[in-house]
């Protein structure tokens, strides 16, 4: 997609036009000037035309300047107006047309926000999180349902998702059945339940489709950003990747985890216990 900035075209304009106002400004008030001292001098009635012809440039001059002003005021609104519209068709080419969550293309608009907020970050014990969350025999799903069922389970998991997260948490979908959910100011303790809700909730899941119930379960991993480096979202998922990967291994329906506090062990930790 090409975008178009239109910002210089807007500093250049907004500038060109303040200054051919000020300069008409100055006209008026030179040739009001010269009014007035004729005016005072009680100049002879021949310089009566001058006078006149003077008051009614200044009347013209007033009403373009006025009319500069409605120009001016009516094209920001205009590009104000064409601004959110040019940004909600952005934001909207952004989304995943099945479950309506931000594909993760998205990302290059979020990150750079993230990264500032991050940052500044003052609690040692609130860092950002990611959680990865894929689906479980996924192509079983759709080899017995069909695609059709497939998209329903993948709509009914996101819904879900979306019950259990906080209002500023980003759900991504990263491709096919798998979804990034990535959690700001967040602790340890509050990403293993928030991956523990999240399992309990799917597996609990019963979805009608034609004359069968679909229940699907998922697999998760999380990661949380170690504080003292540099920020680096590429590492983060790659370090949730990993612990999906041996969450699958080791059974699947489950989830599996990192401390930042000791990123430098392989220690998992698990916050729900299979049944």
């Amino acid at each position: 997609m090409l975008l178009v900035n239109r910002k210089p075209i807007l500093n250049f304009f907004i500038p060109t036009c303040f200054i051919l106002t000020l300069l008409l400004l100055s006209e008026v008030y030179a040739q009001d000037t010269i009014a007035s001292s004729v005016k005072s001098e009680d100049i002879l009635p021949t310089n009566e035309v001058l006078i006149e012809g003077t008051v009614n440039n200044t009347a013209v001059l007033s009403l373009i300047i006025a009319s500069l002003v409605v120009i001016i005021c009516a094209v920001v609104v205009l590009f104000i107006v064409h601004h959110r519209r040019l940004k909600a068709q952005i934001v909207a080419s952004m989304k995943d047309e099945l479950t309506g969550v931000f594909c993760r293309n998205y990302l290059k608009v979020y990150l750079p926000a993230l990264r500032s907020r991050f940052e500044r970050e003052a609690n040692p014990e609130l860092s950002i999180g990611a959680l990865i969350i894929d689906c479980d025999d996924f192509k079983f799903i759709n080899d017995t349902f069909g695609h059709a069922g497939g998209d329903k389970a993948l709509k009914a998991i996101v819904n879900t998702i979306s019950t259990q997260i906080r209002e500023h948490d980003l759900l991504l979908r990263w491709g096919g059945d798998e979804f990034v959910l990535v959690c700001e100011s967040i602790s340890q303790i509050q990403m293993r339940e928030l991956a523990e809700r999240i399992i309990a909730s799917i597996n609990d899941m019963f979805i009608e489709y034609e004359q069968a119930t679909l229940s699907v379960t998922v697999s998760a991993g999380y990661a949380l950003h170690d504080k003292t480096k540099a920020f680096n979202f590429d590492d983060l998922v790659n370090a949730a990747d990993e612990y999906l990967l041996a969450t699958k291994k080791a059974g699947k329906n489950n989830f599996l985890g990192n401390n930042p506090l000791h990123s430098a062990s392989k220690n998992f930790s698990n916050g729900f216990a299979n049944s």
